[in-house]
């Protein structure tokens, strides 16, 4: 699939318009929520306000999420190129149906990471929504409409998002306990001392990344954030 010179203007409104997505996506489509959230709840373990800062956090997600989806974009792309588009018309119902091909693969790891429990409790809820708006009065009573409980991709979508979340966290409670401990130590220490004037954070700082390095806590965090999609 080639973009020649004689493409037609429709076609680059229509690639900017999914340009201008691209962000959006990565958010609800992706790893990134997820590993976003967990560096930053390291940042907030550590005691650092400002280090590493936004970007850093931003750029070292953007990365591993990378890593993370590329099956994913590559069987995207391959898709794409194995699909003729006329770019030389303006885009049509056809043309738009052909390159939707792309959007599969982001479906299934969509479906694939969604949770049971969140899939199933969605489902049940919109089941039961649609049913209290179909319902309609007859002399001998109220008939239901009877749906299929297949999820459909909104309620996957939001699945995947609540999943993300709730790993998230509870990668956040374990990652955030060594520091809690290291944090109650210190603090008792000095109390216990009469060191009232000495901010905890001063002394609990240097333990931490002693703590950190020594685990190899980069490389363990990225592993765990990895295998969490394996």
């Amino acid at each position: 699939m080639l973009v020649s010179n004689t493409t037609h203007p429709f076609w680059f409104v229509f690639f900017a318009l999914g340009l201008s997505l691209v962000p959006i996506l990565i958010g609800l489509t992706t790893s990134y929520l997820k590993v976003s959230i967990v560096l930053g709840m390291l940042r907030s373990g550590l005691g650092t306000q400002q280090v590493p800062s936004n970007m850093v956090v931003m750029a070292l997600s953007l990365v591993v999420t990378i890593f993370v989806m590329g099956p994913v974009l590559k069987e995207s792309l391959t898709n794409i190129s194995k699909e003729n588009v006329n770019f030389d018309t303006a885009p049509g119902v056809k043309d738009i149906a052909v390159l939707s091909t792309a959007l599969t693969p982001w479906s299934d790891f969509i479906k694939k990471h969604a949770g049971k429990e969140e899939v199933k409790s969605l489902t049940a809820l919109k089941i039961a929504r649609e049913k209290i708006s179909t319902q309609v009065e007859v002399p001998f009573g109220p008939v239901e409409s009877d749906k299929p409980l297949e999820p459909d991709m909104t309620v996957l979508l939001a699945s995947f998002m609540i999943t993300e979340l709730k790993e998230a966290f509870s990668m956040g409670f374990v990652l955030l306990l060594p520091f809690l401990v290291i944090d109650l130590i210190v603090s008792n220490l000095l109390v216990g001392m009469g060191m009232f004037m000495v901010s905890p954070a001063m002394i609990t700082l240097p333990l931490k990344l002693m703590l950190f390095i020594v685990c190899d806590g980069w490389m363990l965090l990225t592993k765990g954030l990895v295998m969490s999609y394996v």
